[in-house]
């Protein structure tokens, strides 16, 4: 899994794109787990799930990208993104590495 936050003036993208080797992996289930960072280990994530179904900010269904605009987060600071990717038909889990997300806001 490849996964990185796309941020403008009015949204966020949260984007992962799932392979295996270079083939995209189709129909997968993709979750986004985001935390603010530096606050109480025991917070409970906001849980995206990611789409491959060729609306919103995903371009092309079924190519292995998987999006998700993400709702504005009501607390300033810096936040933690994690996608994990699941299927069905295989006993594999894959897991991005975590990356940050800033979202400080105006003060």
């Amino acid at each position: 899994i490849r996964s990185w936050q796309e941020t403008n003036i009015s949204k966020t993208v949260i984007e992962a794109h799932v392979q295996n080797g270079n083939l995209p992996v189709i129909g997968a289930s993709v979750k986004a787990y985001i935390v603010q960072a530096n606050l109480d280990e025991n917070q409970q994530p906001i849980i995206l799930d990611l789409l491959d179904n060729g609306s919103g900010h995903d371009m092309i269904e079924n190519d292995g990208i998987y999006t998700r605009f993400v709702t504005p987060l009501t607390e300033k600071g810096w936040y933690s993104v994690q996608c994990v990717a699941e299927k069905s038909d295989s006993s594999q889990t894959l897991t991005s590495n975590k990356f940050p997300y800033d979202k400080c806001g105006s003060s």
